[in-house]
């Protein structure tokens, strides 16, 4: 039986949404930490709607300025109410539109947080079960996030990156290091391949970096993401892998 893969991407944050939306089976919408409000939301998950792709939340640190790419030093209390406030504006926008979301996908910086600390991961979690009980939960890997839905049997979806440079312990390579994003397209469409197949993706060394996951990520910001988003496309269906979101 040919295997499937989730492809998905982080939109609605000022980019080409409507030339990246053909090519992926869900995706992760920006509802006002990072960027977005109403109107932004709206729009994109219209145009998500139109292409039949899977809607979820993209939240993030509350930190506009930085587009969410900063870790913040901020309560957990804080941190939840900003995570709820930001799930509610999608949940309104989303019922007034006849959508549903169905799966939560931290940004940035608090999704590499998450990996490590507990409170962060927390924060996500209870935030997320308030607005959506029984939404997925997307994030790395490995990680606290992940141990600690499935210690509350929370619904996780494990996930791989088509254009960021992984490190040997399985971490994304900081954007602040030259190579963190991988902008050539067939470089791309290799390692969506081989993290989809199961074989995980390749660290600076040259060594195999063991990664199973459940969902690609493209980012809608990388460049020439409209055209790369095809060609993973064509790439990953071209070996008999069905792009689709999968049920859990």
């Amino acid at each position: 039986m040919a295997r499937s893969i989730d492809l998905n991407a982080d939109i609605g944050e000022g980019f080409d949404d409507k030339a990246i939306l053909p090519f992926i089976s869900s995706c992760n919408i920006a509802c006002g930490g990072h960027t977005g409000d109403r109107e932004t939301v709206a729009a994109t998950i219209k145009l998500a709607l139109a292409e039949d792709v899977a809607i979820g939340a993209h939240p993030s640190y509350p930190d506009k300025e930085g587009f969410g790419r900063r870790s913040l030093d901020i309560e957990p209390k804080t941190l939840r109410i900003s995570l709820i406030e930001q799930l509610e504006l999608i949940k309104s926008v989303a019922e007034t539109l006849g959508a549903a979301v169905g799966h939560i996908k931290p940004h940035g910086a608090l999704y590499n947080d998450a990996v490590d600390s507990s409170e962060k991961a927390n924060a996500l979690l209870v935030a997320s079960s308030e607005v959506f009980p029984g939404a997925i939960v997307t994030g790395a890997p490995f990680g606290v996030l992940k141990e600690q839905a499935e210690t509350l049997g929370h619904p996780y979806r494990a996930e791989g990156f088509a254009d960021r440079q992984y490190l040997d312990d399985g971490r994304l390579m900081p954007r602040s290091e030259r190579g963190a994003v991988i902008a050539n397209h067939d470089r791309q469409a290799a390692q969506a391949i081989s993290l989809a197949e199961g074989r995980g993706a390749t660290g600076p060394s040259g060594n195999a970096v063991p990664l199973f996951v459940d969902t690609l990520c493209l980012h809608s910001d990388t460049e020439g993401a409209a055209e790369g988003a095809q060609i993973i496309y064509e790439a990953l269906t071209g070996r008999g892998i069905t792009i689709k979101v999968p049920q859990l």
